[in-house]
């Protein structure tokens, strides 16, 4: 099946190739494009800029009624770093709709024009960018290395992409960005639209507007913007988070009008094959209720359908009929969703396609209505007045389905008869990790025989067992032996063992260690450094007090964690606890002793996505008393048996492979499922 579907890629690709190289061409720049003058000497942004060039200059064009778009680009040369950088031009275009054409290409050096346009050679190549993905788009880069390039050096160059994507019906949207990382010191956005056609027009973080002419067949938009500054945003901005001002542009009235575009992709009522047929027939002869014929429908597309997609052309969102996805065996996420849908329709199950933005995700409830901002499908399910949430792209997902996990995509478009608006979607994750360590201490030499068994949840489950189904156990306990290396050095990795109660979707580890330098010796004291190791990991410290833009949190995260230590004698242990929470975070500890078991536990808990900007003190302040109370020793000598509280990081062994691995189990699996699929902008 594999070398079947890569001999399919391969000859639609080699066709597509093929007849690229007659949609090349150079030609006159368009006479519905405006000429904006440049001065080529601007220098007030130039310390501002990286890579060692500037742009002097980004323009588009549009004429919706040729559905044509020119683009001119001028960067000035700043360094030698530049020479290397911006020495190469290149553009992609989709051979199946598109065609491109080159207008100009030149130098200006010491105000000297060097015409490169009647020299220059085009290469194409085909990238397939999302290779790595399972996603095939075919779409080309038109490349062009330019010789002698040098410090000072303008380049500027321009070109059109003639042909919109049939599968929007010619109808126009589009987001222009007003502001970018990168100084800037000319942007021109230029739309003609004919007469007789509606545009909305939507501004978000910017007041500019456009300057307006008519005529009797056609309606201009220009946008002109002078030394724009960059917008530079710090770390940990949350994706979500508005910041970029754009101008959006949309002939979608409502997201209505939107829906029901896509209910014309997805239809409703379709014949298939006998062979899918017989497979719907068998999940239905085989469970009894509404929820285990989703059960069994969605575990089918989750793990039987592999997650490789075909874009070209229309398919960048529309999807492949159900009959061929599943006579193949693979489809992208709007397949595989429509075929689940498609499954339980026949089965008189309501079940419906949702456009998903996995970037912005609530940030779109504030957009104009547009096709373009969905790059990802999943599927909703309604049972009994009851409404579940399943994405179709996570494999090996277990248990009841209340308990199926559902990425926080946050909302989404529907595609229904029924939809008027976005819908926002609740989190639906109830997943959790529980972690035990024991440790087995039988003798002060320094042996000690460590116990590690972990409960997983949700989707800190799904991610495990997708770990497991793909790896053997021996690379398994490689792994896991090398995360605890670095709390101590003689280490031995036992075994380990895996178990999956698929009815409830849990999943547990054991891991068997043996140690043998538990205890180390310092100034003629043994001690023995315990924290919440897996916590430890998981605690996000901001770089910044004052900041502007939320802080953004791996959500949800939910962890328990015992540290459990059996000492050969009895050790006196002052018992404690605490609980220490902000808006964004809870964390508790408990000590307590038992002879000779000291007994530490731990919760931890991210209770929302971000820390908003006044809650970072808080949360600051918070987080330094986490550390300071945390980190937990025992100290011996002949006389002696203590212990300290103390910061994990004065411990010397946070911060390792295993606590970092574990820190980032909450995102790790959505992370998974979303390289899975196109991340372009307007693909799904």
């Amino acid at each position: 099946m594999r070398q079947t579907a890569f001999t399919i890629v391969f000859i639609f690709f080699l066709s597509a190739f093929s007849r690229a190289q007659n949609k090349i061409s150079k030609e006159q720049i368009p006479s519905w494009v405006t000429m904006t003058s440049i001065n080529y000497n601007q220098a007030i942004l130039d310390n501002d800029a990286e890579d060692g060039y500037v742009d002097l200059d980004y323009e588009m064009h549009v004429s919706v009624s040729s559905q044509t778009k020119y683009f001119k680009k001028v960067v000035k040369i700043l360094t030698e770093s530049g020479v290397e950088n911006s020495s190469e031009i290149s553009i992609d275009f989709d051979p199946s709709y598109q065609k491109l054409a080159f207008h100009s290409l030149k130098i200006i050096r010491d105000r000297q024009v060097i015409d490169k346009l009647s020299s220059a050679k085009f290469k194409v190549v085909q990238q397939e960018k999302d290779l790595d993905k399972h996603l095939y788009d075919g779409s080309l880069t038109a490349i062009s290395f330019l010789e002698d390039i040098r410090v000072n050096d303008v380049i500027e160059y321009s070109y059109s992409i003639k042909g919109f994507n049939p599968i929007f019906d010619g109808k126009y949207f589009g987001l222009y960005d007003v502001q970018y990382s990168v100084p800037i010191y000319n942007i021109v956005y230029k739309l003609h639209v004919p007469s007789d056609r509606t545009l909305t027009i939507k501004n978000r973080g910017t007041d500019i507007r456009p300057y307006i002419q008519q005529d009797n067949s056609e309606t201009s938009y220009e946008w002109k913007l002078s030394l724009v500054k960059a917008l530079r945003l710090p770390k940990h901005t949350p994706a979500w988070y508005d910041a970029y001002p754009m101008i959006m542009v949309s002939e979608f009235k409502s997201w209505k009008e939107v829906s029901d575009w896509a209910r014309a992709l997805y239809p409703v009522n379709i014949e298939v094959s006998s062979s899918l047929q017989k497979k719907i027939s068998a999940i239905q002869q085989k469970n009894s209720t509404a929820e285990s014929k989703t059960l069994a429908a969605l575990r089918f597309v989750q793990d039987d359908i592999r997650y490789t997609g075909i874009e070209a052309g229309e398919n960048s969102h529309k999807p492949h009929n159900p009959d061929q996805i599943f006579r193949q065996r693979f489809g992208d996420c709007k397949d595989k969703s429509y075929l689940l849908c498609v499954m339980l329709r026949k089965m008189g199950i309501e079940a419906d396609p949702v456009l998903i933005n996995t970037d912005s995700r609530k940030a779109i409830l504030n957009w104009l209505p547009s096709p373009s901002i969905f790059d990802h499908v999943t599927t909703r399910v309604k049972i009994n007045n009851n409404v579940f949430w399943f994405d179709p792209t996570i494999s090996y997902q277990r248990g009841s389905i209340k308990n199926i996990s559902y990425p926080d995509y946050q909302c989404g478009l529907v595609v229904s008869e029924s939809t008027n608006a976005l819908t926002e979607i609740p989190l639906s994750e109830k997943g959790d990790i529980s972690i035990k360590e024991i440790f087995n201490v039988p003798d002060m030499s320094g042996l000690a025989h460590l116990i590690v068994k972990t409960e997983y949840s949700g989707t800190y489950a799904d991610y495990t067992r997708d770990n497991f189904k793909n790896n053997s156990n021996y690379e398994m306990l490689k792994k896991y032996k090398g995360y605890y290396t670095d709390y101590f050095k003689d280490i031995k990795a036992d075994s380990i063992a895996f178990r999956d109660d698929e009815a409830s979707g849990f999943i547990t580890t054991n891991e068997y260690y043996t140690i043998g330098d538990f205890w180390e010796l310092e100034d003629g004291i043994k001690k023995a450094s315990l924290a919440p190791f897996v916590i430890d990991g998981a605690l996000t410290k901001p770089d910044e007090v004052n900041r502007s833009t939320p802080y953004s949190l791996s959500f949800p995260i939910n962890y328990k964690e015992e540290v459990e230590v059996n000492l050969p004698e009895e050790w006196p242990v002052e018992e404690s606890s605490d609980l220490i929470k902000t808006p964004a975070s809870l964390f508790k500890y408990d000590y307590s002793f038992s002879g000779s078991r000291v007994s530490l536990k731990y919760e931890y808990a991210h209770l929302k996505d971000c820390i908003q900007p006044n809650e970072l003190k808080d949360y600051l302040e918070a987080y330094k008393k986490i550390n300071d109370n945390s980190g937990f020793s025992l100290t011996f000598n002949e006389n002696n048996r203590t212990y300290v509280k103390s910061s994990s990081s004065q411990n010397g062994k946070s911060g390792n492979v295993y606590s970092i691995l574990y820190s980032i189990l909450a995102l790790a699996a959505i992370i998974t499922f979303t390289i899975r699929r196109s991340r372009r902008s307007g693909n799904f």
